[in-house]
C-alpha cells in the first residue's frame, strides 16, 4: 500500500508538473500572440500618423498659399483704392464725352446707338471713319474721358483712300 501511495504521488506529481507546464507553455504562445497583434496594430498606427503628418504637410503649403493670395489680394485693393475713379452721374454724359472725343478729332461717325449693358453701366455703338491717327487719337481720348469707361470690343478696318472704318463698344459704370 505504501509503494500504491507513493506512486500515486509520483503520478499526481507529474501530472501537477505537465499540468503547470502546459499552463506556462499557454501563457508564453498566447504572450507571443498578444504581443504579434500588438505590433501589427503599433505599425498600422504608425502608418496613420505618417499619412496624417503628410496630410498635415500639404495642408499648411495649401494654407500658406492662400494665405500669400490674399496677402496679394489686399495689396491690389490698396493700390487701387489710391487711384481716384470719378463715377458718372448720367448716360448723358457718357453719350457727350464719347461724341466730343469723335468730333475733337475730325472723326465722320456713321452711327451711334445703346448697345446692351447690365444693371448700372450703360453702352453705345459707334460705327465711324477716319484717319488711322486720328482713331486712334480717339481711343486715346476715350481713355482719358472723365469718369470710368471701359472699351469693351473694338473693329478697325481699312478703308477707302487711307481711311480707316472702325466700330467701337464702350461702356460706362453709373451712379446709382
Amino acid at each position: 500500500m505504501a509503494i500504491l501511495g507513493v506512486a500515486l504521488k509520483v503520478h499526481f506529481l507529474k501530472n501537477k508538473q505537465v499540468v503547470v507546464g502546459m499552463a506556462f507553455s499557454l501563457i508564453f504562445v498566447l504572450l507571443v500572440v498578444g504581443e504579434l497583434r500588438f505590433s501589427h496594430e503599433v505599425a498600422a498606427l504608425r502608418r496613420d500618423i505618417a499619412r496624417l503628418r503628410e496630410e498635415q504637410a500639404l495642408s499648411e503649403l495649401e494654407i500658406n498659399h492662400t494665405a500669400s493670395e490674399v496677402k496679394a489680394y489686399k495689396n491690389a485693393l490698396s493700390e487701387l483704392s489710391r487711384y481716384l475713379m470719378r463715377v458718372l452721374e448720367d448716360e448723358v454724359s457718357f453719350y457727350s464725352n464719347v461724341e466730343s472725343a469723335l468730333a475733337r478729332n475730325g472723326i465722320n461717325v456713321a452711327e451711334i446707338h445703346p448697345a446692351g449693358a447690365g444693371g448700372g453701366v450703360v453702352a453705345v455703338r459707334v460705327n465711324f471713319a477716319g484717319n488711322y491717327s486720328s482713331a486712334l487719337q480717339t481711343i486715346a481720348d476715350w481713355r482719358r474721358m472723365d469718369g470710368v469707361a471701359r472699351l469693351r470690343s473694338l473693329v478697325l478696318l481699312s478703308g477707302e483712300e487711307g481711311t480707316t472704318r472702325g466700330t467701337a463698344v464702350l461702356e460706362a459704370v453709373l451712379k446709382r
